[in-house]
């Protein structure tokens, strides 16, 4: 999808495989209690905002992945996951993905474009992983 490469940005890390809220939330990224402000968060999440933007902007190569649909993403990075040490920059070439670094890009797209910010009722906020990226991530 899409077609350019533009050059590899920082944006800050969504983790996917964070343990659930108590409340069965996947994917929790930032929480209050752990010493982050709102504003904080806030300013990640137009930070992520902002690289998902750039990339769809600039057409970022997927390489043939679908942003619309996390499974597309999930078997993409369960087959490259499995490569044996080593072997990984093989198994990226066969998909047309010229190095780990664009890779890297691509995986930070979909993990920004598939979170989402909430804010508690009493006032704190976070970024956590959408559902259906969760759902997608644990059917592989």
């Amino acid at each position: 999808m899409f077609g350019s490469s533009p050059e590899v940005v920082s944006v800050p890390d969504v983790d996917e495989n964070a343990d659930p809220e108590p409340d069965g939330e996947p994917g929790e990224v930032v929480e209050d209690e752990a010493n982050e402000s709102s504003l904080d968060v806030e300013e990640q999440w137009g930070d992520l905002q902002a690289f998902v933007a750039r990339c769809e902007a600039e057409q970022v190569e997927l390489y043939g992945l679908d942003p619309a649909d996390p499974n597309t993403y999930w078997q993409r990075r369960r087959d490259i996951e499995r490569a044996q040490p080593g072997g990984r920059e093989e198994v990226l070439a066969r998909f047309g993905i010229p190095n780990i670094e664009a890779w890297q890009q691509v995986s930070r797209y979909f993990e920004a474009k598939w979170s989402r910010f909430e804010q508690s009722p009493a006032g704190g906020s976070k970024i956590v992983v959408d559902e259906r990226f969760a759902k997608a991530r644990d059917r592989q």
